[in-house]
């Protein structure tokens, strides 16, 4: 049984998870979380929940910005095997894949060097920091080769 994942928030979160479910254990079940309102995390509970209820034998690896935020209170949860935090996390490349497989999204930046009171992005992602030039070429190069044709997005 392959990895699954639930992904909530942003298509950043989408490309995420694509990388981390080619790497994660077969038969784990990641939660992207998203963080940007209460009603994100909130959501990002109840969905843990939920998976739990519909396949218990699969361990839920939670992971992004709400387990980056505030990885104790998801690591309460009797329903979580594991949260994974930034440092731990993400695989060393640029994460791109399918979203819904409509667009393929491959990111280049991650991070935020302001700190706007109202955002939660600059403490769940940490820093503005770019993927390597190559890293980016061959993500590319795989998103291509996996059928994406055209309608790049270019935006951070």
């Amino acid at each position: 049984m392959t990895a699954a994942t639930i992904t909530l928030g942003c298509r950043l979160n989408f490309a995420e998870s694509e990388a981390m479910a080619a790497a994660a254990p077969d038969g784990s079940l990641i939660v992207n979380s998203c963080a940007v309102t209460n009603e994100a995390v909130r959501q990002t509970r109840q969905a843990i929940r939920r998976a739990h209820r519909l396949a218990p034998e699969r361990p839920i690896i939670v992971t992004g910005c709400a387990a980056q935020i505030d990885p104790q209170a998801f690591r309460a949860m009797p329903e979580v095997a594991e949260v994974r935090t930034r440092d731990d996390a993400l695989p060393a490349f640029a994460a791109a894949g399918m979203i819904h497989q409509v667009k393929s999204f491959v990111a280049v930046q991650t991070g935020c060097d302001h700190r706007c009171t109202f955002c939660s992005i600059w403490t769940a992602r940490g820093p503005s920091r770019s993927v390597a030039y190559n890293e980016v070429r061959r993500a590319v190069e795989r998103e291509l080769g996996r059928g994406a044709t055209h309608g790049i997005d270019i935006r951070k």
